[in-house]
């Protein structure tokens, strides 16, 4: 676990910088996925998720988690709305408003194709993989119309259920 004073928690918050908007709540506590060692693929998965405990309840509406009965909800060809603060354009600055977009989840076949890597292999042995796509642990989405930029990348994605959001 890591000091939860490194990390703040921003709610109900539009306009990122507008402090009299929603809340900024810091952490408790942080505590990351056991495997997880920066941005570094850890057996040949992306470990990047952790858990954050905040030192104050929020009273905003939140969402639960999808769980495994509800994986038609990230299957191929859904549509999820993704949430964030990133860049609204390819190397520009963090966007000031929280923008949103509609994207396609894609199969694990077409994320395959989407995110495979190079191999080096002499004879029959490879001795470098650098496919970056694991569907046991991802999804992909979005295409040349709708995605998230720099900085809002494996941030908020949700999808309906029963006209109830879920994150996924």
């Amino acid at each position: 676990a890591y000091p939860g004073s490194y990390v703040h928690v921003i709610a109900g918050r539009v306009h990122r910088s507008n402090e009299a908007e929603g809340m900024s709540i810091e952490a408790a506590r942080v505590i990351p996925h056991p495997s997880y060692v920066g941005a570094l693929a850890v057996n040949g998965t992306y470990p990047d998720v952790a858990l954050v405990e905040l030192t104050q309840a929020v009273p905003y509406p939140t969402s639960r988690v999808a769980g495994p009965s509800e994986r038609a909800l990230w299957s191929g060809h859904s549509t999820a709305t993704a949430v964030g603060w990133g860049t609204d354009h390819d190397a520009g600055p963090p966007s000031e408003t929280l923008n949103e977009v509609d994207e396609e989840i894609h199969t694990d076949d077409e994320c395959a194709a989407i995110m495979r890597g190079s191999k080096v292999t002499i004879g029959s042995t490879t001795l470098v993989d650098t496919s970056r796509w694991d569907p046991k642990n991802m999804l992909c989405s979005g295409d040349q119309f709708g995605s998230t930029c720099t900085g809002a990348s494996g941030g908020s994605l949700f999808a309906r259920l029963h006209e109830l959001g879920r994150a996924v």
